[in-house]
């Protein structure tokens, strides 16, 4: 059965709640509220990507930026030898 995360309307606190997708979740576990779940997202959910690739992806931007900067200076070199 999946797991879904919800937080309580009044009580503002985060739960998980076991149930099939298209039941809903009932009241809140910690104070009984009926209706007063929202489900929220997870880290799961909202970042797909591993660390791996997340490294990956930094190290590219620093060689983007280091590449930039190389070639600014490069055509600053060549105006100044004209």
């Amino acid at each position: 059965m999946p797991r879904y995360d919800y937080q309580c309307k009044l009580c503002e606190q985060t739960s998980t709640v076991n149930h099939h997708s298209d039941d809903l979740p009932g009241a809140c576990p910690l104070c009984n509220e009926e209706g007063g779940l929202v489900k929220t997202l997870t880290t799961f959910r909202t970042n797909p990507k591993s660390s791996s690739v997340l490294q990956t992806g930094q190290l590219t931007e620093e060689f983007i930026k280091d590449s930039r900067e190389e070639l600014r200076q490069q055509q600053e070199q060549l105006q100044k030898e004209r």
